[in-house]
């Protein structure tokens, strides 16, 4: 709990060995050891085939490694903690849709529709998991509908003022951060996109002369997202053929991500020019976004350009616009604060 607590209010960029980062990931994961050890323990019993109990099905389902990305898989093991938790020791064919219903209710309580269904799908997964393994003939939670009250809306992220976006860029900064944050409000990446940006992601169409961010290779959230960006005029900084990290100063955590580190980092920047929960580093995507719908860019264009269409890689017909074509809908727009 020391060590966390120095994660947490310790300055990063101050940190420059990560040493307390260090601590806190090597003494949780000592504790998630012990734990899981004694969870055995505690729910190993000997059930024949027609009684599998959850925190026996729970148990071996995970031992499969059904999820490559360490957070996903943390979180698929905290939901069906939560749901054995809440059912207590039952066995699988005990389960009832009312008690999924039940549990919805009770885990739904302040948070998200989507939030939810996520949880609810990692234990349904499981079940799907037992019926495979003949535990169960069925699987309770296919076709259940939840009370469409139940669970907040999403809500959507503000993009920011131009008052704000100056207040922002006028700050005195860090020179990764501002080069973090400019990347940013000229492409409408999404934060772990560019700030797991290597040199080697710059590269030179020479036939179209244009430089530009090649995602095709990346750790992107979807194949849709796996695309190419131009490099705006104002970023004069940005050359092709360096190699290398261009972020270095961002550790990268066991999925290979940055996005802790990098909005650990940045957040502060927006909370000096906002405190509205609403706007957040993620904002700028959206500035980028309505920059392009204000300069007459087609939506095709636009969800091109951000990753909201079937991507360059995803798409069933061609390649979607050309470089030249999205780099001049970019240069149409203009950044006086940078």
């Amino acid at each position: 709990m020391s060590h966390k607590y120095a994660e947490d209010t310790h300055d990063p960029e101050a940190d420059p060995d990560d040493s307390c980062i260090e601590l806190a990931h090597a003494g949780g994961e000592r504790a998630l050891v012990a734990y899981r050890e004694w969870k055995a323990q505690e729910t190993r019993r000997t059930t024949d085939s027609h009684a599998v109990s959850v925190s026996s099905a729970s148990r071996q389902y995970l031992e499969t490694q059904p999820y490559k990305n360490f957070k996903t898989s943390r979180e698929c093991e905290h939901a069906l903690e939560q749901f054995r938790a809440f059912t207590g020791e039952i066995t699988l064919s005990d389960i009832t849709a009312v008690m999924v219903h039940d549990f919805a209710e009770v885990i739904g309580k302040d948070k998200s529709k989507k939030l939810i269904s996520k949880k609810l799908g990692y234990v349904r997964r499981m079940v799907d998991y037992a019926v495979r393994k003949g535990w169960v003939p069925v699987n309770v939670f296919a076709g259940i509908k939840l009370d469409k009250n139940l669970g907040t809306e999403k809500q959507s992220y503000l993009p920011l003022t131009d008052d704000e976006l100056a207040m922002l860029f006028g700050m005195d900064m860090p020179v990764h951060l501002r080069r973090l944050l400019s990347i940013l409000v000229t492409t409408g990446m999404r934060l772990d996109e560019a700030a797991l940006l290597s040199w080697d992601d710059v590269k030179h169409d020479k036939a179209q002369d244009v430089t530009y961010f090649d995602l095709t290779a990346s750790l992107v959230k979807n194949k849709g997202s796996e695309r190419r960006v131009p490099v705006h005029s104002a970023l004069s900084w940005i050359a092709a053929g360096r190699t290398g990290q261009m972020f270095p100063e961002f550790p990268r955590d066991r999925d290979g991500k940055t996005q802790s580190a990098s909005s650990k980092a940045l957040m502060p920047l927006i909370r000096r020019v906002s405190r509205e929960k609403s706007k957040a580093v993620h904002s700028l995507r959206g500035n980028f976004k309505d920059m392009l719908r204000d300069a007459g860019v087609s939506k095709e264009i636009n969800d091109f350009i951000t990753g909201h269409s079937s991507g360059d890689v995803a798409g069933n017909y061609g390649n979607g616009p050309s470089l030249h074509v999205r780099k001049e809908a970019i240069e149409r727009l203009v950044f006086p604060f940078l």
